[in-house]
């Protein structure tokens, strides 16, 4: 449960750093990834359970402290109806001493504490200005917040030097050098620490020895390997620093309970799907797979019998733990680096993000290929490709070579011209409807105003649809508002009037004809057809 009372903390300058929010929690678990703008420092003043931060576990047992660095993965776990915490985000400020201090505070997660009085002092004294109408009250927190977070960090600089970083280096070593021999006693040197003291400091944070990690860590990419190639079990075995087969087969089969090649066979034929987006749940519905667990939400209305749910907008990491999908499949972002989230999910399942920059047919015979089902996809493409040929012959009979354009709107109150991704490939790639002078140079979608729309994107048909819709009622309301609003424009009358364009609605059904995946395309073949067939295009 969040107790309501919170208050956003005024950003002052005169310090090394300037608070954020702050709140007081009393929740048994969360998942969430920190902000990236800001730091968080949790104080645990009466806790009893777990909380994993960046892969690292750290045991809770009344009193803590930690600093959440930006971006970092949390999963949060509290025994006991008693347990309650502070979040307080914070950034540093502005100075000649950022740099260095944002160094020293990533290389600190948990904080020893000498004298909890200090931390005491501090909650009580936010408690009293919470309460206060003290014009000055956000200042003097930011005093209080300086003095004791400044304190804190010194005691633990003078007591140690990050040791988390040191470990966190061994991990990163091993991770290199998979393919070669790697000993106790390498890992320490990488660390700078004495072997026996390394190999109590990692147990004690990761609650394994080093080569237990080490081995685990093989075991995970193993599974990814043998999962996603063709590979064999002793390429594999040979590639991850194992020299005999067998000793690796042993080796999986000790820490899975099976051995690879049942393993492998086992999530081809029955493995628990969890899907982390609609586009993979699409192309798995085309293969007649319904996932084990899934985001689940109105954007995309699909009926899933069986699916458990992972979250509505995002998955939820401890849910994700909850389930134990034997897979998990999702896309990765446009920018193409690996997200701390995704790294958090691996740790729960072997997980395949498919490449954003890959098209939609290339991702259907990876996934495909994963479950197995490679027969089944070229079954699917080969009817996919003979219905696209046929109703690309008949909409040319009803509109010839005139221009298509695809106008999408979105809860934000923009307007935006799609390009020959999502469905534009559908209709530019596979329909072999003309495309607009413009919308050759956008890669997906382009942020236009009415002005543009009007100046630079001529269409003899325009289709409007819908841009990152949430799913709700309100978002509904919102789109088609925006699109009334146009259409009711006495510039866009006079304009659409002049040039004899004809207009289509493929706002219903929210994102079924638009998430860029196999169930989802040949759904729409059959919708465009159905739109330039239509004798009535009158959207008003």
């Amino acid at each position: 449960m969040e107790i309501d009372n919170s208050f956003n903390l005024l950003q002052y300058t005169n310090g090394f750093f300037r608070l954020g929010t702050m709140r007081r929690y009393e929740k048994n678990s969360c998942t969430y990834q920190q902000s990236i703008s800001y730091f968080s420092l949790l104080i645990f003043m009466k806790a009893k359970g777990h909380i994993i931060i960046d892969f690292i576990h750290y045991s809770l047992e009344n009193q803590h402290i930690f600093i959440v660095p930006y971006g970092s993965g949390v999963h949060l776990s509290l025994k006991g109806n008693d347990s309650f915490y502070y979040d307080i985000q914070f950034e540093t400020a502005e100075s000649s001493e950022k740099s260095k201090l944002h160094l020293n505070l990533n290389g600190f997660v948990e904080l020893a504490v000498k004298n909890w009085d200090i931390v005491k002092h501090f909650v009580e004294e936010v408690d009293k200005f919470l309460k206060s109408e003290d014009k000055w009250k956000y200042e003097k927190v930011n005093v209080y917040f300086q003095e004791m977070l400044i304190t804190l960090l010194n005691q633990n600089d003078h007591d140690r030097k990050s040791i988390n970083q040191h470990l966190y280096r061994t991990i990163e070593y091993m991770e290199q050098h998979l393919s070669e021999p790697i000993t106790r006693n390498e890992l320490a040197a990488v660390a700078g620490l004495n072997p026996d003291y390394y190999s109590r400091i990692f147990k004690k944070i990761y609650k394994k020895s080093p080569v237990s990690y080490l081995t685990e860590l093989r075991i995970r990419h193993a599974k990814q390997r043998m999962i996603q190639t063709n590979e064999s079990i002793k390429s594999i075995a040979f590639s991850l620093g194992y020299r005999d087969e067998f000793y690796f087969s042993r080796k999986f089969k000790t820490v899975i309970g099976v051995a690879p090649t049942i393993y492998v066979n086992r999530i081809k034929r029955e493995g628990k799907l969890a899907s982390l987006n609609h586009l993979v749940t699409g192309h798995l519905l085309a293969l007649k797979t319904e996932p084990y667990a899934a985001i689940v939400n109105d954007a995309f209305p699909v009926k899933l019998n069986h699916t458990l749910m992972l979250g509505e907008k995002v998955p939820e990491l401890n849910r994700l733990w909850d389930v134990q999908p034997d897979l998990i499949i999702g896309r990765g972002k446009r920018e193409g680096a690996v997200t701390s989230y995704e790294r958090m999910v691996e740790q729960i399942a072997p997980s395949i993000i498919l490449d954003y920059s890959d098209d939609w047919r290339t991702h259907f015979q990876r996934i495909a290929r994963i479950i197995g089902k490679e027969h089944e996809a070229d079954r699917w493409m080969d009817y996919y490709e003979d219905k696209a040929q046929k109703l690309r012959h008949r909409i040319k009979g009803k509109i010839g070579d005139d221009k298509v354009l695809i106008v999408a709107f979105g809860i934000d109150n923009n307007m935006y011209v799609f390009g020959k991704r999502n469905i534009g490939t559908v209709l530019y790639n596979d329909l072999h409807l003309a495309v607009p002078k413009g919308v050759d140079e956008i890669a997906h979608f382009k942020q236009v105003t009415m002005d543009e729309l009007l100046l630079f994107y001529e269409a003899n048909h325009i289709i409007f649809t819908n841009f990152q819709h949430d799913g709700t009622i309100y978002a509904d309301w919102k789109i088609q508002h925006q699109l009334d609003k146009l259409l009711k424009n006495d510039r866009w009358i006079k304009h659409s009037k002049q040039k004899k364009i004809k207009i289509y609605n493929l706002l219903d059904m929210r994102h079924l004809y638009t998430s860029y995946n196999a169930m989802s395309h040949n759904l729409l073949l059959n919708k465009i057809l159905d739109l330039f067939e239509r004798k009535n295009n009158n959207l008003l």
